[in-house]
């Protein structure tokens, strides 16, 4: 199950790349353009928060989902043996949590932001960048129950593998 959360990051970290591109590049537009032309397109604000907005939930999903986010390495670091495994259970179980509700309140203000519209694209709903939220909570709550049923893999296989060995012995 991991190598399939890996791939989806992968896949992830396409779209953030090409969003961050579409991003500067919008911008460079809009610089390029006031500054030679004297013309400065308004939609070009609203373009660039919505792809921030997507840019920034959706890079912190595949960083969370490579393990690559800094909070973890900093909890982590800080433990060694069984207070490792035991701080990274619970950190598990608190990033389960907090994935949840912000799902749970992603949902409501894109709900809310569904009935306000961008300045300059009246048929555009803000909710449409704010959907980022609940997406990418949902992503990362998966990463982390994967990450939950792996641990609980990895203890019933070690104690199964004492329990072989322990048959072997009184033999």
């Amino acid at each position: 199950m991991q190598k399939m959360m890996n791939k989806t990051a992968d896949v992830i970290t396409v779209i953030v790349g090409t969003l961050f591109i579409a991003l500067f590049f919008a911008n460079i537009l809009n610089i390029t353009a006031r500054y030679l032309f004297g013309i400065s397109y308004i939609w070009i604000p609203d373009l660039s928060r919505i792809l921030f907005i997507w840019t920034v939930f959706l890079g912190g999903t595949a960083a969370y989902i490579k393990k690559q986010h800094l909070i973890i390495d900093f909890v982590k670091n800080r433990f060694r043996g069984r207070m490792l495994r035991t701080s990274d259970d619970l950190l598990n179980l608190i990033m389960a949590g907090f994935f949840v509700l912000l799902v749970m309140k992603g949902i409501r203000i894109t709900v809310n932001r569904m009935n306000i519209p961008y300045d300059s694209w009246e048929a555009v709903p803000t909710g449409v960048a704010y959907i980022a939220v609940p997406i990418a909570g949902t992503i990362m709550f998966l990463a982390t129950m994967v990450r939950i049923l792996e641990t609980i893999q990895q203890s019933l296989s070690k104690r199964t593998t004492k329990i072989d060995k322990t048959k072997i012995d009184n033999r």
